[in-house]
């Protein structure tokens, strides 16, 4: 049984239901020149910093738009939608029941602060119990790089034990961020997500839903 001191999550898709908020206003945008926005695209952006996912985009499928052009009219349909998002079933009573037994938690997400603040504007509920959050825009690289966990974990204790670290991700990149930094991860990938099975085996499990996490594999330092 692995113990545990430690608790780092991902945001969107994560802990609040954001996905579809993100592939309706890139489906508007890009739908003007005759695109689809679907999985085989999607999946390589996820947990990705912006600039980074845009890149991808506009190199992909070769629009006529500079990188900053789709993110200032990508960021306006947001901050129309961003505040209505909600946690995703089992996200509640999971981050609760952490609380009761008082392991620290961070959240560790790729959204940079000022779209960080919309999403969670209305969802102080669930905000509240975490110790720490760390943005992209901290960080210098973006996951599948650790330094987002790596750091997240730092601010809640300088003397972390990565192998005492549990990640919670939905994306690819993400999950191998937590790899990466060495901390035991669990998957939680989209439902629409192909999920490439030799990652998912280097997960300590891999779920269909937060709801389905078992406390009773792990132990804690209470």
């Amino acid at each position: 049984m692995i113990r545990i001191e430690l608790v780092l999550f991902d945001m969107d898709g994560l802990l609040l239901d954001t996905e579809s908020i993100y592939t309706q206003v890139t489906q508007d945008i890009i739908g003007r020149f005759g695109y689809q926005f679907d999985w085989s695209l999607k999946q390589e952006m996820m947990g990705k910093k912006e600039e980074d996912a845009a890149q991808i985009l506009i190199q992909t499928l070769g629009i006529s738009m500079t990188v900053q052009e789709y993110l200032i009219e990508r960021n306006q349909g947001h901050k129309k939608k961003f505040p209505n998002c909600k946690p995703l079933p089992g996200v509640m009573e999971t981050v609760e029941e952490f609380h009761r037994l008082k392991v620290p938690m961070g959240v560790a997400t790729s959204s940079h602060r000022e779209p960080f603040l919309l999403k969670t504007m209305n969802n102080g509920s669930l905000f509240k119990y975490f110790n720490s959050v760390t943005c992209g825009d901290e960080c210098r690289r973006s996951k599948p790089f650790p330094d987002i966990f790596q750091q997240a974990a730092k601010k809640i204790n300088p003397d972390f034990d990565p192998a005492k670290v549990l990640v919670f991700e939905d994306a690819p990149a993400g999950v191998q961020a937590g790899l990466n930094a060495k901390m035991n991860v669990i998957w939680i990938p989209d439902r629409n997500l192909k999920v490439d099975q030799e990652l998912a085996d280097q997960c300590f499990m891999v779920l269909n839903s937060m709801e389905e996490f078992d406390f009773g594999k792990f132990c804690f330092n209470v």
